[in-house]
């Protein structure tokens, strides 16, 4: 199960646009790491639970990445945006001329890079398949 918001959330009212600003922020470092920012494994089979902040401040630091030298410079200025306090926390209109959005590649790239996704998922799939009829 996953629970888990924006620091501010628990702390009284709070502005829902910079609530989906942190959300973003969120699901780009859990796309980096491919598990959620504050989480833990929940069992031995990897699984993972959504811990949220104890603090109303802590949704500013996002945890380590394991790989930082990995992402652009804009990738890690785009997380620490989307991940400061609420009152300097950019919306979403002000995110999209940040270097990240603004240079990020096009469609045709896009396509190519899930086509790929799609070709290696399905030679994986072959290799499970015939590991199994050799079983």
């Amino acid at each position: 199960m996953v629970t888990g918001a924006a620091p501010e959330m628990r702390a009284g009212p709070y502005d829902a646009l910079k609530v989906d600003v942190w959300s973003v922020g969120a699901t780009v470092w859990e796309l980096a790491e491919t598990v959620p920012p504050f989480s833990i494994p929940a069992s031995p089979s990897s699984q993972t639970t959504f811990l949220p902040p104890n603090s109303k401040h802590l949704g500013s630091q996002w945890p380590p990445l394991s790989h930082p030298e990995h992402y652009s410079k804009g990738f890690h200025e785009f997380l620490r945006l989307c991940g400061a306090d609420a009152a300097a926390r950019p919306y979403a209109e002000e995110l999209l001329n940040t270097p990240f959005i603004r240079n990020a590649c096009g469609r045709a790239v896009i396509r190519q890079l899930l086509t790929q996704c799609r070709s290696m998922e399905e030679a994986m799939v072959a290799r499970d398949n015939a590991v199994s009829l050799n079983s």
